[in-house]
C-alpha cells in the first residue's frame, strides 16, 4: 500500500502518470521492491516529488483511507490483477485482450455516458437577438 500512496502524494505535485509509470518500471523491469522506504523514496524523487515530503507520508496513514477507497472500488468493478482497464470507473476490461473487445467496451461506455448526458444543441435552437458582454446588440 505504500507505492500506492505514494502515488497519490505525487497526484499533488503532478507526476501522478510518471510515478505509476516509475512505480511498474521499477518492479518489473528492475525488480525492485516497491515497499522499500529507501526505494520509494528514490522512486519519488526520481520523478518530481520533493523527498522531504515523502518520508513523513510513508511514516503516517496519510492517504490511507484514499488507497482503501481506491481497493473497495476496484473490487467493485472486477479487477483481479494487472494489467487492467477502467472507463468511466463502471467498466473494466482485464488482462491483454484482442482490440475488438476494447472497441465494444468504448463503444458500451460511451453509449451509457451519452444516454445520461445529452447535449443541448442551442446554436440550432437559437432565435432573436444576440449581445456581447458590452451590452451591443445583433
Amino acid at each position: 500500500k505504500n507505492a500506492h500512496r505514494l502515488i497519490h502524494l505525487a497526484k499533488e505535485f503532478g507526476v501522478q502518470d510518471a510515478m505509476k509509470e516509475r512505480l511498474l518500471k521499477a518492479y518489473f523491469t528492475d525488480g525492485l521492491n516497491v515497499d522499500d522506504v529507501d526505494t520509494l523514496i528514490q522512486l519519488g524523487k526520481e520523478v518530481g516529488v520533493p523527498e522531504e515530503k515523502i518520508k513523513p507520508m510513508l511514516e503516517s496513514d496519510q492517504y490511507k483511507e484514499a488507497v482503501d477507497q481506491d481497493i473497495y472500488e476496484s473490487r467493485l468493478i472486477g479487477v483481479r490483477g494487472v494489467p487492467f482497464f477502467v472507463l468511466d470507473r463502471k467498466f473494466g476490461i482485464s488482462g491483454a485482450q484482442p482490440d475488438e473487445v476494447f472497441d465494444q467496451t468504448l463503444e458500451k461506455a460511451w453509449a451509457e455516458f451519452a444516454k445520461n448526458n445529452p447535449v443541448l444543441d442551442i446554436a440550432s435552437s437559437a432565435n432573436g437577438e444576440s449581445c456581447d458582454v458590452d451590452g451591443n446588440c445583433w
